[in-house]
């Protein structure tokens, strides 16, 4: 009877253990990865291989569930079932119109991971999103974004909250008669281009000229600035965590030298191969930096004003340049992160005692916070009526 009993009372609690896991699986927060590129094909590719990398890593499984949508380079949606190649390749294409209607009625995502790349990605399917579906974010919102990108205005604004950066001009033709005087070596860099696309050094009067021709080709405003010699090259790294207070992460090094004094695209990102693919390239890296404290100090200072001058929102990226001397010199904002596993923000929390899975958990609570209620969201009602009269959205 006793035995009888025993079986029973463990029969029960199998069945209410399986009862809470079911539960538990009906419950679990759903991700929307927003994946691709406007722009190109390129930026596709590099969208799609770092969302990937995040999906398919092992830190986040049964902690979410996970939909896919695609934007493609002719600004047509698609929402494969995964981001294997063929089922990106096979999932039928639509008009943003009803890819909206599509997340709205059918998905209905609790946040969204952006890992759109290209300008628009950044900013105009991000303020898509959070100004007009009322569908949270992880990461930056648009307006930061939108100043961000522009290596100039970042510029402008961070050095007038005390970050030192490089001094510089900016031109927009190569017959800007200020390129016979420069001051040489210099850095040339379209302002609002990322990866290194368009970068050089320029050690002498024709390497200038064709460094600007070069850097005209993918915008219309280049950035010269002086060269500040190796050094090392660091990515300083901040977290906004849940009580509010701001954590700096150990910082990310790449190795600069003499004979290999600038990273270029080809120090961060392989071409496109045949099956439109690229990877991580390979590079000579570190994390912590090996780095002195009093530069440590420096640039924990400087990437706090630049964080609080750009209005960086759950975390922010920072590139500077440390001289021989130990002064450092800030390059850009890089507020952006696929979450995969060997991206510099998640290498970074995985040197701390947040690791990976803590610090994605802590930023999307952070997102989800952010959600305004239904009722009190004006600008997604009128954005409903647009698309029953036939709206077709281009740009938000």
């Amino acid at each position: 009877m006793a035995r009888t009993m025993k079986l029973s009372t463990i029969k029960v609690a199998l069945s209410f253990l399986s009862l809470l896991k079911i539960m538990s699986a009906f419950n679990l927060k759903t991700a929307l990865h927003v994946v691709g590129s406007t722009k190109d094909d390129y930026y596709s590719a590099v969208s799609t291989y770092y969302a990937r990398q995040m999906v398919e890593s092992d830190w986040h499984q049964g902690k979410y569930k996970f939909q896919y949508a695609v934007v493609n380079p002719d600004y047509s949606w698609s929402f494969p079932k995964s981001l294997d190649r063929d089922d990106i390749k096979s999932a039928e294409k639509c008009e943003m119109s009803d890819a909206i209607d599509h997340i709205k009625s059918n998905l209905d995502p609790d946040f969204m991971i952006p890992h759109m790349f290209c300008p628009e990605g950044m900013t105009k399917y991000r303020a898509l999103f959070e100004n007009f579906l009322n569908i949270p974010l992880v990461g930056c919102d648009p307006t930061h974004m939108d100043l961000s990108m522009d290596k100039d205005l970042t510029r402008s604004v961070v050095s007038a909250a005390g970050v030192t950066v490089p001094q510089g001009i900016v031109v927009t033709s190569s017959d800007d008669s200020r390129l016979d005087s420069l001051a040489l070596p210099v850095i040339i860099k379209p302002a609002c281009e990322d990866n290194s696309i368009g970068l050089s050094l320029a050690r002498n009067a024709n390497e200038v000229f064709k460094g600007v021709d070069d850097a005209l080709k993918v915008d219309k405003k280049v950035i010269i600035e002086q060269f500040i010699p190796p050094g090392s090259e660091v990515r300083v790294g901040l977290i906004e965590r849940e009580d509010g207070t701001l954590q700096i992460l150990p910082k990310f090094e790449y190795h600069v030298s003499k004979s290999d004094p600038i990273r270029t695209q080809s120090h961060k990102l392989t071409n496109l191969d045949e099956n439109g693919e690229v990877e991580l390239a390979s590079g000579k890296r570190n994390c912590p930096a090996d780095l002195s404290v009093e530069v440590c100090e420096e640039l924990d200072r400087q990437a706090k004003l630049a964080h609080e001058a750009l209005q960086c929102r759950d975390y922010s990226l920072f590139d500077f340049r440390i001289d021989p001397e130990g002064k450092p010199y800030f390059l850009e904002a890089c507020s952006y992160c696929s979450f995969a596993p060997r991206s510099v923000l998640m290498t970074m929390t995985d040197n701390t005692e947040l690791k990976c899975p803590v610090f994605f958990d802590e930023m999307v609570n952070k997102a989800l916070s952010r959600k305004k209620p239904e009722k009190a969201s004006s600008i997604s009602k009128r954005f409903d009526e647009a698309l029953v009269n036939g709206a077709r959205l281009v740009s938000v």
